[in-house]
């Protein structure tokens, strides 16, 4: 069966699982939304729990059959408001696949850390390339630097860093790597810190890992770009809120002045329509990415994009949204 054929990205997500689970069932079951998040995994249910418990208003009668799903994310237009998320693991090889399927579907490709220098060069090579690249929280301020340097070398959008890894990731099939290295190399920042390390690099800055108005508001003070919504798939503190919950009071407090982005858990179309009708400017998958570049590489990464696209615009057009610039919050109940 042609990735083409494929008419929904669970059945994407089931394949990915069948052939990850032949070579490595625990990463199978973590990457695959069957078993994953820290400790018991309460941050991850709840990331899904929250958005299953918005419903949407149906809306018929408007007259709307067109509707436009392009935006502009630090002032580069994109055709839809889903961008690929910094991912490791499985997709560490293959952001050349990524990078190229977003070009192709007009939209960005998020690039995680860690990630050797010299790949980050070769995706300069990628014709219309659309990338950002967020590195963890190093300590070491002359690496940082020379992160960003290289990435505004290889044309990114731009840069930033995730302040949720400083304390480790954990997860079910590695529970202790990603806290070894963040003991070693990693550690948060103070808001005159964060001021330091926006001003290493002329690019817009991101910082990802927000999850309470407190934070948005230094990251503001610290002249940050954008935000991005997340508690890291609920990988970095169990028993968090999820994304989606805390999202609308940062969207009041500082959505005027930074661009608001979102993830965890993203996984229809319906789910970026709430996260729209809730103030974020874009979502991130990072999941559904993976899912992609394990079924179809490049192709299967540009199919869970279509497929997620063509749900959105479906729910659009059921609840009378013409723009995704402009969706209500009312449509929400």
């Amino acid at each position: 069966m042609s990735i083409s054929d494929i008419q929904s990205v669970e059945a994407i997500r089931q394949k990915a699982y069948e052939i990850m689970k032949a070579k490595d069932q625990a990463r199978a079951e973590n990457y695959c939304d069957v078993i994953s998040g820290a400790e018991t995994g309460a941050s991850y249910r709840r990331n899904r729990e929250a958005l299953d418990a918005l419903r949407l208003r149906t809306r018929l009668i408007h007259g709307i059959n067109a509707v436009d799903t392009s935006t502009a994310i630090l002032g580069t237009n994109i055709k839809t408001p889903i961008l690929t998320a910094p991912v490791a693991g499985t997709a560490i090889e293959a952001y050349g696949e990524v990078v190229k399927a977003c070009t192709k579907l007009g939209t960005i490709c998020v690039i995680g850390y860690p990630q050797p220098k010299e790949r980050i060069r070769s995706l300069a090579d990628i014709e219309g390339r659309k990338m950002m690249w967020i590195v963890k929280p190093m300590k070491d301020l002359e690496e940082l630097q020379s992160c960003y340097e290289v990435a505004r070398e290889a044309g990114c959008l731009g840069v930033g860093m995730d302040l949720d890894a400083a304390a480790g990731l954990q997860s079910g099939f590695e529970p202790t790597l990603m806290t070894k290295l963040a003991k070693s190399y990693w550690s948060f920042k103070t808001l005159d810190e964060l001021k330091t390390i926006r001003s290493l690099t002329s690019l817009p800055f991101i910082v990802k890992g927000i999850m309470c108005v407190e934070d948005a508001e230094k990251c503001v003070e610290a002249k940050a770009d954008a935000i991005v919504v997340s508690n890291h798939a609920g990988y970095a503190l169990d028993y968090t809120q999820a994304p989606i919950e805390v999202l609308p009071e940062i969207v009041d407090a500082v959505g005027k002045k930074v661009d608001v982005l979102v993830d965890g858990c993203i996984r229809h179309g319906t789910d970026v329509l709430k996260a729209l009708a809730l103030g974020a400017k874009a979502v991130l998958i990072g999941r559904p990415t993976i899912w992609g570049i394990t079924v179809g590489g490049e192709q299967g990464v540009a199919r869970v994009i279509e497929l997620m696209t063509e749900e959105l615009v479906r729910a659009m057009r059921l609840t009378g949204v013409s723009d995704v610039r402009d969706v209500p919050t009312s449509i929400l109940v």
